[in-house]
């Protein structure tokens, strides 16, 4: 392309450019005309809502006061703009009679104080009733005022009081009361965390001092105080990171969103059962289910992790040489799934039943702390059942073994 055909090109599209914009322009200029015609015309509403729009931005007053201000204003230009025109269209109507000029005098001044004292009349008792019904409606608000200030972050057990009515304010105090209870549940679930950890923690952390100061002074010299330190500094280093573990995964479960996916139940516990026989040779670990097939939608990582908190405590409490058996069934109607974990370990005792998923609970201390057992397992698997809707059932004898069952709806 030519160099003069190039330059032509080039000015033809500043052309094309500079006329769109004037087009533009006399486009915008078209709609301020029309937006300032609206605004001449219906001068009155335009100008009430610049009034009101400042009135709230630089006053500070009550609401109801401001809803009574900005309406007695409204109403009194009506009421004035129908006394202006009432009396106008009756002097024309008179001016056109043939009356005598006192009479005509007389009435018509009757009529502009008659006019003026009924409007005030009526601008007063308009006045009287938006201040009472502003004050009524307006009686929640300050009623939920009044209670979010009793509400500290000491005590957030407070919430608003029923309201009265079926509008946007019961909508408030109900979105208010659930945003509470949110709140409650985070500073809980924080107050939880802090206060097991500090609890938890304090036993491993003192062996782990022990045996460092122990390695400190006689490490050097004994070999045996030295594989015996480093042996217990390892075994609580690593019961304090699966204790960690565990509280963050409590933390976590009461905000967690849970992916619900369809899966083959029977085939999931059936591979769980046989993981746990190539790893547990002290126990026998068997698996029934006498269905073909149990298709389940749930949050297949969460419920197995409930699963697997029964098996291991299963493993825990039963002696060397016991049984722990999966079982899978359903209801007469296929609506409900139960999954069981049976055992013939050392059994709970009926007043620890009420306790058995409590965090950090035990039912034997000792023998919990020397299978590495935190307490925490069976509080895991209670929140996550319960967050799927499900129910746990506990059947238990001492000496002869526990069952715990999971029913959950099976969609």
């Amino acid at each position: 392309m030519s160099e003069f055909k190039t330059k032509e090109l080039v000015e033809d599209t500043i052309k094309e450019i500079k006329k769109e914009q004037k087009e533009r322009r006399v486009d915008n200029r078209k709609k301020a005309r029309f937006i300032l015609a609206l605004k001449i015309i219906f001068f009155p509403f335009f100008g009430i809502h610049f009034l009101v729009v400042k009135f709230n931005a630089y006053f500070k007053l009550r609401l109801t006061t401001k809803m009574m201000i900005v309406f007695t204003v409204g109403f009194s230009h009506a009421i004035a703009f129908f006394i202006v025109f009432n009396t106008i269209l009756i002097q024309r109507h008179l001016a056109s009679l043939d009356v005598e000029s006192e009479y005509y005098t007389a009435f018509l001044t009757f009529l502009i104080y008659g006019n003026v004292t009924f409007g005030g009349a009526f601008v007063g008792l308009f006045v009287g009733l938006v201040l009472a019904v502003a004050t009524m409606m307006l009686r929640p608000i300050r009623k939920i005022s009044k209670k979010i200030d009793t509400i500290t972050t000491e005590d957030l057990s407070e919430r608003i009081d029923a309201i009265d009515t079926q509008d946007e304010l019961l909508d408030l105090a109900t979105k208010i009361n659930k945003m509470l209870d949110d709140i409650e549940d985070v500073f809980k679930r924080q107050n939880h965390f802090v206060g097991d950890a500090s609890h938890e923690l304090k036993t491993p952390l003192a062996v782990i001092s022990g045996y460092a100061s122990l390695l400190k002074r006689w490490g050097r010299e004994k070999e045996d105080v030295l594989e015996e330190g480093i042996d217990n500094i390892l075994k609580e280093s690593e019961n304090m990171r699966r204790i960690i573990e565990q509280l963050l995964l409590l933390a976590r479960l009461g905000n967690m969103n849970m992916s619900k996916t369809e899966f083959d139940l029977k085939e999931e516990l059936k591979s769980m059962a046989y993981d746990y026989r190539m790893i547990t040779a002290n126990h026998e670990i068997s698996f029934v289910c006498d269905h073909d097939d149990v298709i389940l939608t749930a949050d297949k990582e969460l419920f197995l992790l409930s699963v697997r908190a029964f098996v291991d405590n299963a493993i825990k409490y039963t002696p060397v040489g016991g049984s722990i058996c999966i079982n899978c069934d359903t209801n007469d109607d296929d609506e409900t799934v139960i999954v069981s974990v049976q055992d013939t370990g050392i059994g709970v005792a009926k007043e620890d039943l009420s306790r058995i998923f409590d965090r950090f609970y035990r039912v034997d201390k000792a023998r919990g702390r020397e299978t590495g057992s935190s307490g925490l397992g069976l509080a895991i698997a209670k929140q996550i059942v319960t967050m799927m809707g499900g129910t746990i059932h506990v059947y238990s004898t001492v000496g002869i073994g526990s069952n715990f069952m999971i029913e959950l709806n099976m969609e």
